[in-house]
């Protein structure tokens, strides 16, 4: 887990360390409040083109409650089944 901003950096190492390497990973990122993406409020970072190479197809932002159990069931799914995280 890791904040937002600059701080949703951090993980990208240990998923380059993960990739290699038989390890399932699921990385939980925080994100600028979602009226406020795009405007380049507090230090945002693109999130889905930061991790699209190390963590392939699946980066998903959740923008309700509601989607937090279906998108962490299938990262972490996609985890186990991969042994890392999924494939660029």
């Amino acid at each position: 887990m890791a904040a937002s901003g600059p701080g949703a950096i951090h993980p990208l190492e240990g998923l380059y360390e993960a990739k290699p390497d038989p390890v399932p990973v699921v990385v939980i990122v925080g994100q600028t409040a979602q009226s406020a993406i795009g405007g380049s409020y507090r230090q945002e970072v693109d999130l889905a083109t930061l991790f699209k190479d190390v963590a392939g197809d699946y980066v998903q932002l959740v923008t309700v409650p509601e989607q937090l159990p279906n998108v962490l069931d299938r990262a972490i799914r996609i985890a186990l089944a991969e042994r890392a995280p999924p494939p660029s």
